[in-house]
Order: structure tokens, then sequence, then C-alpha cells
């Protein structure tokens, strides 16, 4: 049986648009969640009135997943799932990705969107912290 394909895209928002690195990223960003390469494609929303209007008509997962967090957020027996980062000071690994960790790591994992250094990076000490590998998809990062 093969391995699910997953990409993961970090904040490809409207408030971030100004950051793409051309005006054709946009355009990568669509044929990619479009592609058949991936067997499912979630992007990573602040909220879900964010996503850039490209990928509003294609079919993917959504989940909210932000940046800023901190322990104090979240309620005792949440902090657990709360961990230093380098991006931010702090990230958080979200229960949905908990709940499906066998999914996840019987799956080829990519990453792309934004901001290298800083939300993209938060997201992948998540996914390291859960023992999740993943590759970087280069031509989806900006930032």
């Amino acid at each position: 049986m093969n391995k699910p394909n997953v990409l993961f895209l970090v904040h490809v928002e409207e408030m971030f648009r100004g950051s793409f690195p051309d005006n054709l990223y946009p355009s990568r960003l669509r044929r990619s969640a479009s592609a058949k390469k991936y067997d499912r494609v979630i992007i990573l929303d602040s909220d879900f009135s964010c996503i850039i209007r490209e990928l509003e008509c294609v079919r993917t997962g959504r989940e909210i997943w932000r940046w800023g967090y901190e322990p104090l957020d979240f309620p005792e027996k949440e902090r657990k799932w709360v961990i230093p980062s380098q991006g931010h000071e702090w990230t958080w690994i979200p229960n949905w990705l908990r709940d499906e960790i066998d999914y996840y790591k019987n799956a080829n994992l990519f990453v792309g969107g934004g901001f290298d250094g800083s939300c993209l990076e938060d997201w992948e000490v998540v996914l390291a912290s859960m023992d999740l590998y993943y590759e970087r998809v280069e031509g989806l990062i900006y930032g």
C-alpha cells in the first residue's frame, strides 16, 4: 500500500500577499494544491477568513493554527502541548494533528508557505517534536 502524500501550506493568507516572492506564487500554490501528487492538502490558517482567493475553490482541508501562542493562552491540561520554538518564542501542537498522529506518521509529508524562519519554522518545530519527517517544497516557501 502506498503512503499518502500530504502537503501542509503554512499561512498562505491575504495579509501576507505582499511577502510572496513573485506574482506567479499564488498560481503555483493553486497548481500544487490541485495536483494529483498530493492526496491531502492542509492549509494552516490564522482563521478561516484569511485564505488567498486563488485557493478558495481548491478542495483542501483547513485547520486553524496561528503564530504567537503562549502557554497561558490555553487551559492547564493543554499547556503541555505548547512548546518552545525559534520562529516565535512558543508554538502549539494542535489537537487535530495529535488526534491523527498515526495517519501522519504513515504519510509522506511536504511543507510549503511561510514565513521562512518564522511561522514556517514554528510548524517545522511542531512536526519534529512529534517525530514527523517532512520535505520542504522550496518553490512554495516565501518570506
